[in-house]
């Protein structure tokens, strides 16, 4: 049982580290203090992994509570020890709610993406995800699907614009449900 919960706690970890890491350093003025304060929050998330509740709400939120209060303590020590200037508490609390309320429309539409993509014809996902790997220049990915680089970029825009509709039509529906 507790070998099953540990297994899904770090499956939540893995899934929603890069978002832990973002908001930490969104919050934080030094890339090295966002490092040293996300190990920080992951031990303590690990530590306390126990007192998660699914039921309760989303793992990033529940790391985000921990995130903020071990940012809280980082400023308040940096500022004893007379170490640069911090925004208060209360903007940071403000900033770290808008921080939260963007993670949230960020991973809605991230997961609406997918979806989309998974619609796409097997051709034009292809493109797509080639396109976006970045390992292949327009003119090489041109010649790769037979067409010339500014019907290819007529292409990839038609897909965009394609993703875009498919992306927001989801969204308008999940917000109706």
């Amino acid at each position: 049982m507790a070998r099953d919960l540990d297994s899904q706690f770090m499956q939540l970890y893995v899934q929603n580290q890069g978002r832990i890491y973002r908001y930490i350093l969104t919050l934080v003025a030094h890339e090295s203090d966002a490092e040293e304060l996300f190990q920080t929050v992951s031990m303590a998330l690990w530590t306390d992994r126990r007192q998660f509740d699914p039921d309760r709400g989303a793992f990033a939120q529940w790391a985000f509570g921990y995130a903020i209060n071990h940012i809280r303590n980082h400023i308040r020590k940096r500022v004893r020890r007379g170490e640069g200037h911090y925004l208060s508490d209360e903007a940071l609390s403000r900033l770290a709610e808008i921080r939260s309320d963007f993670d949230e429309v960020f991973e809605a539409r991230r997961e609406a993406l997918g979806h989309c993509l998974d619609q796409l014809p097997v051709k034009q996902r292809r493109v797509i995800e080639t396109y976006y790997d970045g390992d292949v220049t327009i003119p090489a990915l041109a010649e790769q699907v037979g067409l010339s680089t500014d019907a290819l970029y007529k292409q990839l825009q038609r897909i965009r614009r394609a993703l875009f509709t498919c992306i927001n039509r989801l969204l308008e529906q999940e917000g109706a449900a």
